[in-house]
């Protein structure tokens, strides 16, 4: 069965580095703005979504809340150049599974997919 992932984020250079890390691995639909994956999440099914903090206008909190409302099993991962714990816990009290601090590696996403998904499957 293949893995589908939604990654939003309004950098270019940050969708294209991630749609390089997990291409060959799983099926990856990239959206540039929040309005775009809300409605991604509302015609197809996903595995894992991936969202930044800032999108845009938008904030992430905001497309966290909508996952939980959309698909409320479907783990997901913020992204974010704010390294401060605030965001942190924020993230995770809207449903956030994992917070990654940009930049980061390509190993740091896929030990952070991989270990949601394992979870996932229990």
């Amino acid at each position: 069965m293949e893995i589908k992932i939604l990654v939003i984020d309004d950098d270019d250079e940050i969708r294209d580095f991630v749609e390089q890390v997990l291409v060959s691995k799983y099926s990856v639909t990239l959206c540039a703005t929040a309005q775009d994956g809300l409605q991604k999440m509302k015609s197809e099914k996903f595995d894992l979504i991936i969202t930044d903090l800032q999108i845009g206008g938008a904030s992430g909190f905001d497309v966290l809340k909508e996952i939980q409302t959309l698909s409320p099993v479907v783990p997901s991962i913020m992204m974010s150049s704010f390294t401060t714990l605030n965001y942190q816990s924020q993230a995770e009290k809207f449903g956030a599974s994992d917070y990654l601090y940009k930049p980061f590696e390509y190993k740091t996403l896929i030990e952070a997919i991989e270990k949601i998904l394992d979870k996932k499957k229990g």
